[in-house]
């Protein structure tokens, strides 16, 4: 029971810090072209 209820957590959590990474990347590499440019 313990392992599911952590499974459907950790599977809700994931795309979040997906997204989150994704948007970040995205974020640097903005700035890092602005400086460079």
């Amino acid at each position: 029971m313990w392992v599911n209820k952590d499974n459907i957590k950790i599977n809700h959590i994931v795309p979040q810090l997906n997204w989150a990474i994704s948007l970040v990347v995205i974020v640097i590499v903005i700035i890092s072209h602005q400086i460079g440019g």
